[in-house]
């Protein structure tokens, strides 16, 4: 709880430091920080004006790319859940016999003295 006092602190007094360099109300303790930084509420100020040109640029690009996208892509419906498999397509995949998927789909728990899935060695 001491740790997040303590974090909660600085966070608000960044953000307090901040607010009175872009607005330029020049309170005490920040004028402290800007001292100790070497810094004025110009350079605060041209800081957060350059952060801000940044997101814009990349909020901006990554809005263009999405849309080119649409347009060249079109609306794709991408998510599909597959349907459930049936005893054909997993009888299909040949790794299991009949009986033993059957098996499997008549117990609610089954213990296996050997591993019912067969490996590429069977195959040979």
């Amino acid at each position: 709880m001491l740790f997040s006092l303590l974090v909660w602190v600085y966070c608000l007094s960044v953000v307090y430091f901040f607010i009175d360099a872009l607005f330029g109300l020049d309170h005490r303790y920040p004028a402290l920080f800007r001292i100790v930084f070497k810094m004025t509420s110009l350079d605060v100020r041209l800081f957060t004006f350059w952060i801000v040109l940044l997101f814009l640029v990349i909020y901006v690009s990554l809005l263009g790319w999405s849309v080119y996208n649409k347009r060249r892509f079109g609306r794709l419906k991408r998510r599909r859940y597959p349907k459930p498999a049936s005893r054909e397509d997993m009888l299909q995949l040949e790794m299991l016999d009949p009986a033993v998927y059957e098996e499997l789909q008549g117990m609610k728990a089954i213990t296996f003295d050997l591993n019912p899935i067969k490996k590429d060695d069977d195959y040979e």
